[in-house]
């Protein structure tokens, strides 16, 4: 009997003694819980706090270099361009808008120093009419005097157009001009949407840059327009522009649809090697020579109601479908002598009454040089 009292002892000491032990290891962990609960809301809480202080800078930071856009100095507005240059660099999710607000820039009236005269542009409003396109007019009359503080002006645009251009570079620009780059740029921005509807810009280029959406509507280019090696990756569009210089589109490449309904070359257009899946030159006119030569235009490329002034090569252009050529006309053959080479199988007809005008005729047999 004592023997088993003994053991019993034994058991129920055993036993609270574990019970005890375990309620220890409860409490233990119960407390690192509760610490490690407290310590998670401690960094959440300040990481909250960190962002909160990064978007208030950034916010500070922003208004401060838009309010400075404003200002009458152009110093105080280079100052913003590049203030708003360095936030979209160390911000990659706003680089978006602060484009938007370089475009906006862009878009806002300005009147030069541009050469004085007066561009002329019969649009043949009869003809609009006939193919059904509504054109958004474009400054295309427009006396240019300069005005107090309009060179000082340009030179700040200038810097918003830089500054888009060498940050949609995807690689660095090449010693070779007709080559693409092969090492990154480091300060490629990616996946940019671009808005110059109507702006004013004084050689711009957006050469060897990749971009989604791109809008160029009734836009004006003042001097050479550089869009060599230029990758669009959505729609872009030139319905209604005017290219006062050379406008230069060579290697371009368009993954989506490319528009340039209306748009008016004064200078040399040039389309070589273009890639292209849905482009449209509808009621276009190019005053000067236009080269498509070795171009991929997709399927079914338009051209009605287009006119044509100088040379004009579609020379071992590709396309997938048929060419839409209606009442597509030509002027100034009698000012020089050029070359012109018309997709098959369309042919020039030169008018009786006048030499010096001519449209394009389908014809069974293949166009004559």
């Amino acid at each position: 009997m004592a023997l088993m009292l003994a053991l019993r002892k034994q058991y129920v000491s055993e036993r609270t003694e574990d019970l005890n032990r375990s309620a220890v290891d409860r409490s233990h962990a119960h407390q690192e819980a509760v610490t490690d609960f407290d310590q998670r809301h401690k960094e959440a809480v300040a990481q909250e706090a960190r962002l909160d202080a990064v978007e208030r800078r950034f916010t500070d930071l922003y208004v401060k270099a838009a309010e400075q856009l404003g200002s009458e100095k152009a110093p105080v507005r280079l100052a913003g361009m590049y203030a708003l240059e360095r936030l979209a660099s160390d911000n990659v999710a706003q680089r978006q808008m602060i484009v938007n607000v370089l475009c906006s820039y862009l878009r806002m009236p300005f009147s030069g120093p541009f050469e004085a005269r007066t561009y002329q542009l019969d649009r043949r409003p009869e003809l609009r009419s006939k193919a059904g396109i509504k054109h958004k007019p474009s400054p295309m009359n427009s006396t240019s005097a300069e005005v107090p503080g309009s060179r000082e002006e340009l030179e700040v645009r200038l810097v918003a157009q830089d500054i888009i251009w060498k940050h949609l570079q995807p690689f660095k620009t090449p010693d070779e001009h007709h080559k693409r780059g092969t090492e990154p740029n480091p300060h490629f921005w990616e996946d940019l949407d671009i808005d110059l509807a109507g702006a004013q810009l004084v050689g711009f280029g957006l050469n060897r840059c990749r971009l989604n959406y791109a809008d160029f509507t009734g836009a004006v280019f003042h001097e050479l327009a550089s869009f060599e090696h230029a990758e669009f990756r959505d729609d872009a569009f030139f319905d209604g522009s005017l290219f006062l210089d050379r406008a230069d589109f060579s290697r371009a490449k368009f993954e989506r649809r490319a528009w340039f309904h209306s748009a008016a070359f004064r200078g040399t257009f040039h389309f070589f090697w273009v890639e292209a899946h849905n482009v449209n030159f509808a009621l276009s006119d190019f005053q000067d020579g236009a080269w498509f030569s070795s171009a991929k235009l997709g399927l079914d490329p338009g051209f009605n109601f287009a006119s044509f002034g100088g040379e004009v090569d579609f020379k071992t252009a590709n396309i997938q479908g048929s060419f839409h050529m209606q009442d597509v006309k030509v002027y100034n053959l009698g000012s020089q002598y050029r070359r012109m080479f018309w997709p098959s199988p369309y042919r020039l007809v030169v008018h009786d009454d006048d030499p010096t005008l001519g449209h394009l005729e389908w014809s069974a047999e293949r166009t004559l040089n």
